[in-house]
Order: structure tokens, then C-alpha cells, then sequence
């Protein structure tokens, strides 16, 4: 079984990587105005068409130790990450949400179904989202709103169930009001620090979205990971001796990765933390 459960999940990691892959292509090529339909691969320094052999995820990138092969000229490792993350996310989506369902069939229910889908595409945005805002230190616009009809549509599941009170929903308004507050603080401190934009005006609309996929209690945890796991890193850049006012840590990363942690775990960690 276990040898099953392996080859599954690298069955998985390479979909995954292959959907990645893909999606890089047509994101790069329609900035670029150029055909995504026809065409093969191509470097974009030396122009020479990618061989299938040199094209396919993840292990190509290893093998060739992230250089093109015609011209050596380095490949950049976002493309890399972008496909890993999204294979193992795509595996980990699989074995959390979905293995259990498979395994309880008799409970089977197609909202369930269309529940984990949405998050398996929230998932993806947020991987995207948080790879750009490390390349560019910026959040476009457009995700947000496909996060935010993925999270509308969620809510109208919730209802459909009749999942959803009028005290969650309120409660989570007034939670929207603190978080708004408590990045519209952070933001005005570091545009002091670094006399610039500062942070928190992407990450900001990016929590106020996804606090309505938490409770209480996951909010929590979500919000103090993130700024834990953001001060460990900030931590490590100093005593790199980087100096934090020319390098900005992106801050989506954390936001994103401690959402996760949050929404499959927020609920034990919470209880384990304050058991007594």
C-alpha cells in the first residue's frame, strides 16, 4: 500500500508540476504578446528552441543545474519554485482533502467535492501571488478578485449547508475592522522606516479575504504565524548583515504559508497552546 501511496504522489507532483509549467508559459507569453497554441519552447537569450528532453519540470531544471544548454546563460529560479511548490501543493491538497473523502464514500457529498476544489484553486492563487510579490513586491489586483469570488463562492456553499449564522458572519466583520486596523498601522510604520510604500496595503486585502475561511481561533494562529515566521526570516537577513531598508521582505509569503498551517491545523494549535 505504501509503495501505491509513493507512486501516487509523485504521479501527482509531476501533474502538478506539468499544470505549473504550463501556466508559466501562458503568463510569459501573453506578456509577451506571442502565441501560447503554436510554437515550441524557446531560451529567451540565445532564441534556440528547448529539446522535450530539456523541457520537463523540475527535473530538467536539476539536471541542467538551472543554465540553458545552448547558451548556459542562467535560468531564472522562480520558474523552478513555481512548479515545485505547485506539484507539492497539489500532493499535499490531494492527501489532506481529498484521500478522506475517497475513504469514506458513504458519506460522500458533492458540496464537500466542490468545497475542496476551491480551495485547491485557492491554493494555487496563493502560491502565484506570494512567488510574484517576492519577484516583484507587488500584489495585481486581478488575483485578488479571483480570491475573492472563490471565497464568495465558498459562502454560498456555507449557506447552501446552512453552515452560516448571522453571528459568524458579524463576527467576522468586526475581525475584518481589527485586521484592517492593525495593517493600516503597520503599513503608516513602515512607510516611516523605509520613506516609501510600505508594507501591508496588498497584504492587507489578501487577510481581509481569507479570514472569512477561518474561525476564530484560525485567525489567531494565522496572524501570529505570519508575523513569527516573517521576524525569524527578518531576523536571518540581519545577521546576514543585509540592510533591511534597501532589501524589503516580502511579506505575502508568510501570510499565505501561515493560512495554510492555520486552516489545516489552527484549531488543534489554538487548544494545544492554551489547554490550560
Amino acid at each position: 500500500m505504501w509503495l501505491f501511496n509513493i507512486c501516487l504522489s509523485v504521479l501527482l507532483l509531476m501533474l502538478g508540476a506539468s499544470l505549473a509549467s504550463f501556466w508559466a508559459v501562458v503568463s510569459y507569453r501573453s506578456k509577451k504578446k506571442i502565441s501560447w497554441v503554436k510554437g515550441r519552447s524557446f531560451c529567451e537569450s540565445c532564441q534556440k528552441k528547448i529539446k522535450w528532453f530539456d523541457n520537463i519540470p523540475i527535473v530538467s531544471y536539476i539536471i541542467l543545474k538551472g543554465k540553458c544548454r545552448n547558451c548556459k546563460i542562467i535560468i531564472p529560479p522562480n520558474y523552478f519554485w513555481w512548479e515545485l511548490l505547485f506539484g507539492v501543493w497539489l500532493v499535499s491538497w490531494f492527501w489532506w482533502s481529498v484521500a478522506g473523502e475517497l475513504m469514506n464514500l458513504t458519506n460522500w457529498s458533492w458540496i464537500n467535492c466542490v468545497e475542496n476544489l476551491l480551495l485547491l484553486m485557492v491554493g494555487v492563487v496563493l502560491l502565484w501571488t506570494a512567488l510574484e510579490d517576492i519577484r516583484t513586491q507587488k500584489i495585481v489586483n486581478l488575483w485578488l478578485w479571483v480570491l475573492g469570488f472563490l471565497t464568495l463562492g465558498r459562502m454560498i456553499l456555507l449557506s447552501w449547508q446552512d453552515e452560516i449564522i448571522i453571528w459568524q458572519i458579524v463576527n467576522n466583520v468586526i475581525l475584518s475592522g481589527l485586521v484592517f486596523g492593525g495593517y493600516y498601522a503597520l503599513n503608516k510604520l513602515s512607510q516611516w522606516w523605509w520613506k516609501k510604500q510600505g508594507l501591508g496595503s496588498g497584504d492587507m486585502w489578501m487577510f481581509l479575504i481569507l479570514l472569512w475561511w477561518l474561525s476564530p481561533k484560525q485567525l489567531l494562529v494565522m496572524f501570529l504565524f505570519s508575523f513569527w515566521l516573517g521576524a525569524i526570516v527578518g531576523i536571518f537577513l540581519l545577521l546576514k548583515q543585509k540592510n533591511l531598508k534597501k532589501h524589503r521582505l516580502a511579506f505575502l509569503p508568510f501570510v499565505n504559508l501561515a493560512f495554510m498551517m492555520a486552516y489545516y491545523g489552527g484549531e488543534q494549535m489554538f487548544n494545544w497552546w492554551f489547554r490550560y
